[in-house]
Formats: structure tokens, C-alpha cells, sequence
């Protein structure tokens, strides 16, 4: 499975642990990111006779969440590939913005992944945690809403529910907004 790629290189975990391998050879000079092997992508692997093995095939993806790639050109670039879970992450603070968390799950919803919402920061606003909750209702309708907390652990439990062997979870939200204190206490 697909680690990370860095410098034109892939970092694998496999049945025998991590190992590092080129990109697929007529995939190389391919633009499109869609049709390169990405985060969370699934491998089959050529052995070396000499240095670094290769990537031999990309295999089918279950899902896919994308972004809109940066530049002029209207192209997708892949994010993260079969995930089970999306998690997307947003604070109850001043940075709360409603629209820009109806774009995270159009993303999330898109993917072909489960949709989960988690309000976080809900010690910072223990008399308005209602507001929030209700005002992320009309563009969260039918996905699972989940108030954290980093610094008291609230909500941390009901997120552990998602986490299982054989499942994918991603986490996606703007920076700042505590994805990365949530994996510590998950971890």
C-alpha cells in the first residue's frame, strides 16, 4: 500500500513490512494524478534485479477523495485513495465557517467514503456548543455529527468506533483545527 512519494520515489508497507520503490515506468511522465499511484492506493510490485523494485500496477481504487489541483488548468488531484472513513474536522471557534465545511463534505460525500463530521474544540465553547451543532445540521443532513475534544477527550471513544482492522480512515479540515491533536489521542 501506498505510504507517501516523495522525490519520485514511494514509500510501500507490505506483508513484509516498509520498502521504497520507482513509479510505475509508463506512468512517469503521466500528468494527470488520477492515473499515478497515490496515498492509500493498492500496488502490485516488481522485484529488483538491481536497486530499488518498481511499482508493476495500480490497482482498482474503492474510492477516491480529490481536490481541485491548483493552478489554471480544472483538474483533480488525488488526496488520498481507499478510504473507508472521512473525517472531516472542523473547530468550534472564531475560524467556524459554515460554507467552507459544506465544501469539505461535498468533497468527503464525493469520494465514495463515509461522511463523519467532528465538531472539535467543544471546550472552548461550552455555553454556544448548541449553536454550533444546530447550525451545521441543514448542510450535514444524514451524516453522523461527532463534538471532540482534544484537550478533555470528549468524543474521543465514538470516534475509536470507526477505527478496525482492515478500515481506512482519513482525516480532512483546515489547519489549525486540531486533526492532528485527535490522531495523537486516537494513536
Amino acid at each position: 500500500r501506498v505510504v507517501t512519494e516523495q522525490r519520485g520515489q514511494y514509500r510501500l508497507h507490505g506483508e513484509e513490512g516498509a520498502l521504497r520503490a520507482h513509479p510505475p515506468v509508463g506512468m512517469r511522465r503521466k500528468t494527470d494524478s488520477l492515473e499515478k499511484p497515490g496515498v492509500g492506493d493498492w500496488v502490485a510490485v516488481a522485484p529488483a534485479r538491481s536497486g530499488l523494485p518498481s511499482i508493476a500496477a495500480l490497482l482498482p481504487r474503492r474510492t477516491a477523495l480529490t481536490r481541485q489541483a491548483a493552478g489554471e488548468r480544472a483538474e483533480s488531484q488525488l488526496v488520498a485513495a481507499n478510504l473507508d472513513v472521512v473525517f472531516v474536522v472542523t473547530s468550534m471557534n472564531q475560524d467556524f465557517n459554515l460554507r467552507r465545511l459544506e465544501r469539505y463534505l461535498v468533497i468527503a460525500k464525493a469520494s465514495g467514503a463515509k461522511p463523519v463530521l467532528v465538531l472539535n474544540k467543544t471546550d472552548l465553547v461550552a455555553e454556544e456548543r448548541a449553536r454550533f451543532v444546530d447550525s451545521v445540521g441543514e448542510v450535514a443532513a444524514g451524516v453522523e455529527i461527532v463534538a471532540t475534544s482534544a484537550v478533555t477527550a470528549e468524543g474521543i471513544e465514538r470516534l475509536r468506533t470507526y477505527l478496525a482492522p482492515g478500515r481506512t480512515v482519513g482525516l480532512i479540515g483546515s489547519s489549525g483545527v486540531g486533526k492532528s491533536s485527535l490522531v495523537n489521542h486516537l494513536i
